[in-house]
């Protein structure tokens, strides 16, 4: 198999990524921007700015539509068997996504208005933008930054951005000047001015120094998916080793590692070292079948696993894999692209077989 067929495999294996990294094709079917919030957010009796994060945008057709939300929506606590947590900002909404929703149907708690609410997630990519509650001057920042976004000044935007970064350093939140620095560096990578782009996320990670390993390695993996986007595999495999070293400063295992391994190996397999991507693959495959068994991030191992098995020649073996895939998604998403994509397994061409130095072999029994 070429680099370029095996580049495409890669596409179609390759998950969508949290809305850390939704910017980066400048398009979008998201649904249009609440107005609830429009002048100043909520606040609690002692005035600071309260709790939780507001829903600004949601894709059709994702979980976060089948589940009802809306923009304007205040997200405050989540549930999922025993565990819980609260909400404090959109790096913990992304953090119950990558963790918490593979392993079962996640409760989201909070207001729509006054009146309490709660929406229940399913396990696929849940496509929700969410912002942070915020004090009346950078909510009228980051809304005049919209504006200019709206009106196709993504330059003028970015910069407002970067100003309401500055002032949230007095912010008693570490994590919110990082916040504002990664929506800047998500629209300047939506328009592909990837020095400014850089820039920002790297500004971005920087500040995150004192907001703990999650957030750090949420930032490192929308940056080297970034670079993944515009075929710069070193910078891509960089960040991701680095996400990887924030995340383990948490834990060993973790479906954000396993998330990040899976991407290591689509990379190793564009590159062409198949032998290393099998093992990405095959070790993000142990994490998500540890920590969340029966799951639509295990079937994405489990394809990627039969990808690379494809590419030997062993199609039996890698039937298997696709089959299992195939089981998971026709169960918890059956009618989905995934499903279709599994199903057309038997019409890929046999692939070619390589030797050790990269040479073409005969064709064997069978092929």
């Amino acid at each position: 198999m070429n680099r370029a067929m095996f580049f495409l495999l890669a596409v179609l294996a390759m998950p969508a990524h949290l809305t850390l990294a939704q910017a980066s094709t400048g398009e979008s079917d998201l649904s249009p921007d609440g107005k609830a919030q429009k002048s100043v957010d909520n606040r609690n009796a002692a005035g600071n700015v309260a709790h939780g994060v507001i829903v600004e945008q949601i894709e059709k057709n994702s979980e976060a539509e089948k589940a009802g939300l809306q923009p304007g929506d205040v997200l405050l606590h989540w549930v999922r068997g025993d565990a819980q947590g609260d909400i404090e900002s959109p790096f913990d909404l992304a953090g119950v996504e990558t963790e918490q929703a593979p392993r079962g149907t996640v409760t989201l708690k909070g207001l729509r208005g006054t009146e309490k609410q709660s929406w229940a997630m399913g396990g696929d990519r849940w496509k929700v933008m969410a912002r942070p509650q915020l004090a009346e001057s950078l909510l009228l920042i980051y809304e005049e930054g919209r504006e200019l976004e709206k009106a196709a000044k993504a330059t003028a935007a970015a910069e407002r951005w970067r100003a309401a970064a500055i002032e949230a350093r007095s912010d008693p939140r570490p994590w919110l000047s990082s916040w504002f620095l990664l929506q800047a560096a998500e629209l300047s990578a939506a328009k592909q001015q990837w020095k400014e782009a850089d820039a920002t996320y790297a500004e971005a990670i920087e500040q995150a120094k004192q907001s703990g390993p999650e957030i750090k390695a949420q930032l490192l993996r929308a940056w080297a998916a970034i670079c993944y986007q515009r075929s710069e595999w070193t910078s891509a495999e960089k960040y991701y080793r680095e996400s990887i070293a924030e995340n383990r400063k948490l834990s060993d295992e973790s479906l954000g590692i396993a998330r990040s391994l899976n991407e290591l190996g689509l990379i190793a397999g564009i590159l062409g070292d198949l032998a290393q991507a099998g093992k990405y693959h095959q070790q993000a495959l142990d994490i998500r079948q540890k920590l969340a068994p029966g799951s639509l991030d295990v079937a994405r191992s489990l394809n990627n696993v039969g990808n690379i098995i494809y590419t030997r020649g062993e199609l039996a073996q890698a039937e298997k894999y696709y089959q299992q895939a195939l089981d998971i998604r026709q169960k918890l998403a059956p009618g989905s692209l995934d499903v279709a994509r599994n199903r057309s397994w038997e019409c890929r061409p046999r692939p070619r077989r390589f030797g050790a130095g990269g040479e073409i072999l005969p064709a064997g029994p069978g092929h």
